[in-house]
């Protein structure tokens, strides 16, 4: 069980510093760390509740979709 959680928390923290290294910390901070911070939160909440198919699901896609547009809002330097 340690090993989960030690692997749920390398992910929440790669989810977290990903986009801000590919930004090189310049682009949009604020609209990067908050769907970074969402992000994170979602895989948290999916992890939790890993028993439920119909919450965890749900949170794994918005997770992706936030990391996605932290992603985004971090390389696009517009």
């Amino acid at each position: 069980m340690m090993e989960q959680d030690v692997a749920v928390a390398m992910i929440c923290f790669s989810v977290l510093c990903a986009p801000a290294v590919l930004g090189g910390f310049q682009s949009k901070r604020s609209l990067t760390w908050c769907f970074n911070a969402l992000s994170a939160v979602c895989v948290g909440i999916a992890y939790h509740y890993s028993s439920h198919p119909m919450v965890y699901l749900p949170m794994l896609m918005l997770a992706v979709t936030s990391w996605l547009f932290a992603v985004g809002f971090a390389v696009n330097q517009s």
